[in-house]
């Protein structure tokens, strides 16, 4: 009965991630709460889940393990930069959002406007399509379209 249940809970999207978010906060209370052989299981969790975060958890706790010192101002450190990677990621997101909006735009305005055109006015390019220079016009616009969705994509997709 459980597994049923289960299984139709997680098959929502969001409910996936709720289970993925749950499993790595019981592996890092996991991990602060056995301290001692820390650094190695976090280096090796961290693999595991690849999260940046954890890495930058295991080598604290492993320089703090060989050289001392005060574990809570270690953490409180490590929570400070981890909270400002995350509020980074959310400024790129930001900054970086209208540049997505402006790509798309460019590249999809130009074809919406032709099919606009041949809904209002259907005869209006009826003497260009009929230059032997139409066709090549044409399919160097549509390469050109097509490159500029792909570099706008690429000058916006910023890794942080």
């Amino acid at each position: 009965m459980w597994g049923s249940l289960l299984a139709g809970i997680l098959t929502r999207p969001w409910a996936r991630r709720a289970a993925t978010l749950a499993l790595a906060a019981l592996t890092i209370t996991l991990f602060i709460f056995n301290l001692r052989r820390a650094g190695v299981r976090a280096g090796h969790a961290a693999e595991r889940l690849d999260m940046q975060d954890l890495r930058f958890l295991a080598v604290a706790v492993g320089i703090q393990q060989k050289s001392g010192g005060n574990l809570a101002e270690i953490l409180a450190g490590l929570a400070k930069v981890i909270r400002a990677r995350f509020k980074l990621f959310r400024r790129v997101k930001a900054i970086t959002a209208e540049a997505k909006w402006s790509g798309m735009f460019l590249s999809f305005f130009p074809i919406l406007a032709l099919i606009g055109i041949n809904v209002m006015q259907p005869d209006y390019y009826d003497e260009v399509m009929q230059s032997p220079a139409f066709i090549p016009a044409a399919a160097v616009v549509a390469v050109m379209l097509a490159a500029n969705f792909f570099f706008m994509r690429m000058m916006v997709n910023i890794k942080v």
